[in-house]
């Protein structure tokens, strides 16, 4: 890699995009010129991840699959805190490409592979989004659907993740591994749907404000007009 990095470096006519200013980060700090570095994050089709009322079920969803390094091991031991308290919540599992949906206890169901109907459905169905993602994201897409979907997200501070959600605002924030602040942030959406509803409304207004595919494909314009 580090030769694939000197490479570009001496190349006058290449530019790099990036789908976030944490990447472009990690460029620079190996030695690659910030001036041929340009953030365009991905976009986000906010007519296809329409807003939803929140439906105030009770139901939290982790799309990561058994992934260890996306939170499978996590959310988990996340939920134990949150069943503890309230025994009503239920958890969907998706992500994998296993495709048997099965449950795992009374309230923890595993849904597998999802196409991108059956995961607009899920966010439509959910009240809460769980991003526990120990591995640094370099955009994470399901954090910008669901907030294209007017739900709050709940996510570890991960990579390119501080750029979506503003903490307090449109979802929380939480420091790696602190399970305990994750799941009180859960709950008190949980039982304070009006609050959630409002995080989901800031959250679908900060993407469509921000990472829409009308945004993405100008960004692009604008970049390839220069060059």
């Amino acid at each position: 890699m580090r030769e694939r990095f000197l490479r570009i470096k001496n190349n006058e006519y290449v530019k790099i995009v990036t789908p976030s200013h944490y990447l472009k980060n990690i460029l620079i700090n190996n030695t690659i010129d910030k001036n041929i570095i340009h953030v365009i994050p991905n976009g986000i089709d906010v007519n296809y991840y329409n807003s939803t009322s929140l439906p105030r079920n009770k139901a939290i969803s982790y799309l990561g699959g058994e992934n260890v390094l996306k939170g499978f091991i996590e959310v988990l031991l996340i939920y134990k805190i949150i069943a503890r308290k309230n025994r009503n919540v239920k958890l969907y599992i998706a992500g994998t490409h296993h495709k048997i949906e099965r449950k795992i206890g009374s309230n923890i169901i595993y849904l597998g592979y999802l196409n991108e109907e059956g995961t607009k459905m899920l966010y439509q169905k959910s009240d809460v989004i769980l991003v526990p993602s120990l591995l640094p994201e370099a955009f994470s897409l399901v954090t910008a659907e669901a907030m294209a979907s007017a739900r709050p997200v709940v996510a570890y501070k991960s990579g390119a993740i501080n750029e979506l959600i503003t903490d307090g605002y449109n979802g929380y924030l939480i420091d790696i591994h602190d399970i305990d602040n994750f799941a009180e942030k859960v709950l008190y959406l949980i039982d304070n749907p009006d609050i959630a509803e409002k995080m989901g409304i800031n959250a679908r207004e900060t993407i469509v404000k921000n990472f829409s595919l009308e945004i993405f494909y100008g960004k692009w314009k604008d970049l390839l007009s220069k060059i």
